[in-house]
């Protein structure tokens, strides 16, 4: 399975903010572009009357699919959607499986890494962290606090399946740090034991009816804090857990008497995260979920870059670095 395939099929990503970062530079003397690695040639027409999207080509195998790409400009970023060309539902990525172009949900793929084997996911996760760490070519290797990051996250697993060079710089740094507490885990397993008969969608509509928006306009002058003092979401750990009740959701409580409801959704933009928390303050919020390089991530609702865990801090869920999460 290569790099960027986080199917169970041979299937090609072809995300809308890529494509749309690469048409903004070019302006509007666009030439046909031809990806190797996606086995694959995209023509961006130019400036139509409509000013928030232009249509776009893909040839695969000699078969055009004509979609649409469109972007909206938030306060701090611009984010870019696709229409799916058998659904015509807005998306951030396209597939390509042989010479068909879709959503995943219009192509029936599947997360590897739900999917597989537990040993092939094992083994996924392990080659997905090593290319972060170590580079692939593509990538540079990671420094300073990205590289401690994902040395915490490969402490988690067996050395036995590492290459040597990712076991003697885990050894290392088993040595000289203590694995970050599994904030989400902990929260969960609190959870099964006293509240497994809540059912979170119920509790969500509730809070939906009753809560404020939150305020998500950057907080520059807050104070800064550890992340072990808040409340955090790591996408990661909350959708491969496993449900001791029905219906795709959970029911988490805080060491601080915060309890978060949260729901996995699929709606008409994909896959969405629900989230209700109730504590000193109470809210609500959604979040679309996408997968890049495998790994699930969501778009910060403040700064807009794609982030794995969300953290709840002064009645907003956002990214460590919005919250100013040391």
């Amino acid at each position: 399975m290569s790099w960027s395939n986080p199917f169970l099929e041979d299937v090609r990503r072809l995300g809308a903010g890529v494509l749309g970062r690469q048409a903004t530079d070019w302006g509007e003397e666009m030439l046909p572009v031809w990806n190797p690695r996606l086995d694959l040639s995209y023509d961006v027409a130019g400036s139509d009357a409509d000013p928030t999207g232009r249509d776009v080509v893909i040839d695969v195998m000699g078969k055009q699919h004509r979609t649409r790409l469109r972007w909206k400009t938030a306060a701090l970023a611009t984010h870019y959607t696709l229409d799916c060309p058998m659904t015509g539902k807005a998306v951030r990525a396209l597939y390509v499986l042989g010479d068909q172009v879709g959503s995943r949900e219009a192509l029936g793929l599947r997360y590897s890494s739900r999917h597989a084997p537990r040993a092939e996911q094992r083994d996924a996760k392990y080659r997905r962290l090593s290319r972060l760490l170590n580079g692939d070519g593509i990538r540079k290797a990671a420094r300073a606090g990205n590289r401690n990051r994902l040395l915490s996250q490969l402490s988690g697993l067996d050395t036995d399946q590492m290459d040597e060079r990712d076991r003697r710089a885990v050894l290392k740094w088993r040595r000289t740090n203590t694995p970050d507490e599994p904030i989400t885990q902990t929260a969960l397993a609190r959870a099964h034991s006293g509240y497994q008969m809540v059912r979170p969608a119920d509790r969500l509509r509730q809070l939906a009816s009753v809560s404020l928006p939150p305020d998500l306009s950057p907080r520059l002058r807050v104070m800064r804090q550890g992340v072990d003092r808040c409340p955090a979401v790591k996408l990661a750990d909350l959708l491969e857990a496993d449900q001791n009740f029905g219906g795709r959701g959970w029911v988490l409580e805080y060491p601080d008497h915060t309890v978060v409801y949260a729901e996995q959704i699929v709606s008409a933009e994909g896959l969405q995260l629900r989230l209700g928390w109730e504590g000193d303050q109470s809210g609500y919020q959604e979040f679309a979920l996408t997968d890049v390089d495998g790994a699930l991530q969501t778009p910060c609702p403040v700064t807009g870059r794609p982030t794995g865990a969300l953290f709840l801090r002064n009645g907003r869920w956002a990214s460590a670095k919005a919250q100013r999460l040391s």
